[in-house]
């Protein structure tokens, strides 16, 4: 039986799978269009088995998380911003995860707020998500934010003055 084994290169907002069997060889290589968005400069960012990334949907931003679907035996990309249509602004400058809390979190361009989306799995059944948003005081200005483990650390600029601010994600393990 042959191994499927994709990637996902975005080539002038085309999504390309290539995929082979057993051994990549240039004769095995496969290459199929899979989904075409407009994308925009943000890197994907891989959490677990899914792949999310940004495009463009009129004056806003829409979120994609693009994944292999067992039951339909082929990639699928879903829109994880289909019923808050209005509320992630189009310019997003970094991705960022926690894995282990199902939290992905956006920061636009020159803001004080951070867009974060959450997800809770039972198995392999998405039971809930949401988004939600961080308004920090309008001198707070998040220039980069970063994740480790459980923790996203926040560059701050105040003035002239940076600092570290550093968010913790930790749901109690009697919440579910």
């Amino acid at each position: 039986t042959g191994v499927q084994t994709c990637a996902l290169p975005i080539f002038n907002g085309e999504h390309i799978e290539f995929s082979w069997d057993v051994s990549l060889t240039p004769t095995t290589i496969r290459s199929t269009p899979t989904v075409r968005s407009q994308t925009w400069s943000t890197r994907p960012i891989r959490v677990g088995q899914y792949v999310y990334f940004n495009s463009e949907r009129g004056s806003y931003a829409e979120i994609r998380e693009y994944h292999y679907d067992d039951m339909s035996v082929q990639n699928v990309s879903n829109v994880v911003t289909t019923h808050v249509p209005t509320l992630v602004p189009l310019s997003i400058r970094s991705m960022t995860a926690v894995d282990a809390e199902g939290a992905l979190l956006l920061l636009p361009d020159d803001s004080n707020k951070i867009y974060v989306y959450r997800w809770h799995y039972s198995g392999n059944t998405r039971d809930q998500s949401a988004w939600s948003k961080y308004e920090f005081d309008a001198s707070y200005r998040i220039t980069g934010m970063a994740s480790i483990r459980n923790a996203v650390y926040l560059l701050i600029q105040t003035g002239s003055e940076y600092t570290i601010d550093c968010l913790t994600y930790e749901v109690a393990s009697d919440t579910f």
